[in-house]
């Protein structure tokens, strides 16, 4: 069947009315850090972080799984110069037993870190936004921007309240 021009005007203006109306899906499309997740993945078992939320920004770097940056703010490591408190967001793309520690300040591996900490579980792939969470130990100062040293540590290093997400 053909229709006429007016006919197919009516039943076009018809259907985009109709696709106004209806309801909208609550499906979300994919985050950045979503597609950053898959092409991050690929290089496998190591922490990155990005200098604003979602993934976003400027890359700062990443580290493999067992090291640890002890001072994102000087010239050696992985994470150098402008990389310290300059996080915003952050990834871990190591397997669920795998936890990276965030510390506020820079240090040394005999520190106490009392001036904040946070963990990254391997499973929960990244956090699109630092702001949301605080230091264990330090919860009155926000992790966004604060990330100073990091390092690969056990389970029993982190208590439950000091994973971020």
């Amino acid at each position: 069947m053909r229709l006429r021009k007016p006919a197919t005007m009516a039943l076009t203006v018809g259907l985009a009315f109709l696709g106004l109306s209806l309801p909208t899906t609550t499906a979300q499309a994919a985050t950045v850090c979503d597609n950053m997740y898959d092409y991050y993945n690929a290089r496998g078992n190591h922490v990155h972080a990005w200098s604003e939320p979602n993934c976003g920004g400027t890359w700062l770097g990443d580290a493999a799984q067992g090291t640890a940056d002890w001072n994102w703010g000087d010239s050696t490591g992985d994470f150098t110069g402008g990389d310290d408190n300059n996080a915003e967001s952050v990834m871990n793309t190591a397997s669920s037993s795998s936890i990276v520690a965030f510390y506020r300040l820079a240090g040394d591996p005999a520190g106490t870190w009392d001036d904040g900490y946070v963990c990254l579980k391997g499973s929960e792939l990244y956090v699109d936004g630092l702001a949301r969470n605080n230091f264990e130990n330090r919860r009155d100062l926000s992790v966004d921007n604060r990330i100073s040293a990091h390092q690969w540590v056990t389970p029993s290093a982190c208590t439950d309240y000091s994973y971020i997400s």
